[in-house]
């Protein structure tokens, strides 16, 4: 089974036409399904950012500098 992730203007004309498809082959159970993507709100991010140690301070800039180019 393969997932593809699309981006889908649904004001374009093209866009329309491209929705339209998908809910007819995704209308029968014939092997094609839409999966919602939950999205968290940035505060979860953040926080869960923070809980697995995903955050980075330096106390100025030359500090900042000497971290990234070693």
């Amino acid at each position: 089974m393969k997932t593809i992730t699309l981006k889908i203007d649904e004001k374009t004309r093209f866009g329309k036409q491209f929705l339209s498809l998908v809910e007819f082959f995704t209308s029968e159970d014939k092997g094609v399904s839409v999966l919602k993507e939950e999205s968290k709100p940035g505060m979860e991010d953040a926080l869960e950012d923070v809980k697995e140690n995903r955050i980075n301070s330096y106390k100025d800039s030359n500090e900042l500098f000497e971290k990234v180019l070693g």
